[in-house]
């Protein structure tokens, strides 16, 4: 079909107009998949994380601490880490939390991290556990993946930011 010049080919404007739908469509898609799979993964991250010492008493007396608890709670995802197979773990996140650990057990539970055993210690757990519970909690693995940059907001900002465009242009 031949064209005029200056009057717009309406083949071709329905071919661009297409693509961009096309575009569009496909950031949108890489956009959810993204949301999906990082919502994903938090879901699968634990509520409490509680580092032990074999043949420790005190270990396995908050652990029997931490079973009814789980029975009360059937959401509540608890991890139990051998702290000789997991020592730079625990050290890791004793550096995020400002605490030196220097007994046993270890427990990470939102934003408490609560060493050794003791009558204080086992109110504290519970009352962790029940304010993680109903209020809601961040896993403390959380708290070792941030990036000091925040790469994923930057990232969204700009995939949003370039969709913007392209639909309004």
């Amino acid at each position: 079909m031949p064209t005029v010049r200056g009057c717009p080919n309406p083949m071709r404007d329905e071919s661009a107009l297409a693509r961009r739908r096309r575009l569009v469509l496909g950031v949108a898609l890489v956009l959810g998949v993204c949301a999906a799979g990082a919502t994903a993964a938090l879901a699968e991250d634990p509520d409490v994380v509680l580092f032990y010492r074999e043949g420790c008493h005190d270990c396995a007396r908050m652990d029997e601490l931490l079973e009814p608890l789980e029975q009360e709670h059937p959401n509540l995802v608890v991890l139990r880490l051998e702290e000789t197979a997991n020592l730079d773990l625990l050290w890791r996140l004793s550096a995020k939390y400002g605490i030196l650990p220097t007994a046993f057990p270890v427990i990470f539970v939102g934003d408490e991290a609560i060493v050794g055993v003791g009558r204080e210690k086992e109110l504290q757990l519970r009352a962790a556990v029940d304010n993680c519970v109903t209020v809601g909690c961040g896993s403390p693995l959380a708290l070792l993946a941030e990036p000091t940059i925040p790469w994923k907001l930057i990232l969204f900002a700009t995939l949003a930011a370039v969709l913007l465009l392209i639909v309004v242009l």
